[in-house]
């Protein structure tokens, strides 16, 4: 045998076997990367059971307190609750707003506009009637307990504590450049109340004198002793723009207590 295909021979064997080695190696990495990708997707799958088991505990725990409160909410109306009571509002209100035919029986539909017209002269109308004073009610803030020419004594009785006040008005229009009988003539006054109550519902303040009282001199001292209920008072002055009127209002039985000085 010649040595030299022998040497041949050996190195082709070699050769082969490397061959072989490297489709060996590379079957076993394309392998590995397929058993990587199914792991991988393996993991996505068990994560999102895992969110869509935890979601649905969640929403269980939701459903379960909803039901608890409901179950609650249930528990109290049917204690608060009264067969009787809920009988006499719905038969009160059923009789005061239902339109009845001569039976008694509810109507279905007006005959006329007539019939319209005095449906609501008889249930409407009575909910948005002014308050009458002497029907037994005390309807605040329009109705309140009777001083000097306010209030209804009828319903509400007479204010039990009035003070004793002094207004004092100083005025004095002479002016360098006005006309003063002019500024006397344009200014007036008027002790008013100025009340909470009545201001939440767009009612005026309540002034002591129907008209505003006016000045009869160029140089006038007003003062007017009058029982006032404790309260807001304040004087307003109208028409006095170049600021020739003044006003204080004391408390005759305490000479240091000024109720107001507001003008």
């Amino acid at each position: 045998v010649n040595p030299e295909d022998e040497e041949a021979a050996k190195l082709a064997a070699l050769v082969e076997k490397g061959k072989s080695l490297k489709e060996g190696f590379k079957e076993e990495f394309r392998r590995g990367l397929h058993d990587e990708e199914v792991n991988e997707e393996v993991m996505r799958g068990v994560v999102e059971k895992m969110h869509q088991r935890k979601a649905l505990r969640r929403n269980y725990m939701h459903l379960l307190s909803y039901s608890i409160f409901m179950c609650l909410y249930f528990t109290v109306l049917y204690f608060q609750s009264s067969a009787p009571t809920s009988y006499n509002v719905n038969n009160s209100l059923k009789n005061s707003f239902v339109p009845m035919d001569e039976e008694g029986e509810p109507l279905e539909a007006f005959g006329n506009y007539e019939n319209v017209y005095d449906w609501i002269e008889a249930t409407v109308a009575p909910a948005w009637a002014d308050p009458v004073c002497g029907d037994g009610r005390c309807e605040r803030p329009f109705e309140f307990a009777a001083f000097g020419r306010f209030g209804c004594k009828a319903d509400c009785g007479e204010e039990p504590s009035v003070l004793p006040v002094l207004v004092h008005i100083s005025a004095d229009f002479d002016h360098p450049s006005e006309s003063p009988m002019k500024l006397m003539n344009a200014a007036s006054w008027n002790l008013c109340l100025r009340s909470v109550e009545r201001l939440t519902q767009a009612l005026p303040d309540l002034c002591w004198y129907p008209q505003n009282q006016r000045f009869s001199t160029v140089q006038e001292q007003v003062m007017r002793t009058l029982r006032l209920p404790d309260g807001m008072w304040y004087i307003a002055l109208r028409g006095d723009t170049e600021g020739r009127v003044s006003g204080n209002i004391y408390d005759v039985s305490d000479s240091n207590r000024t109720l107001s000085i507001d003008t």
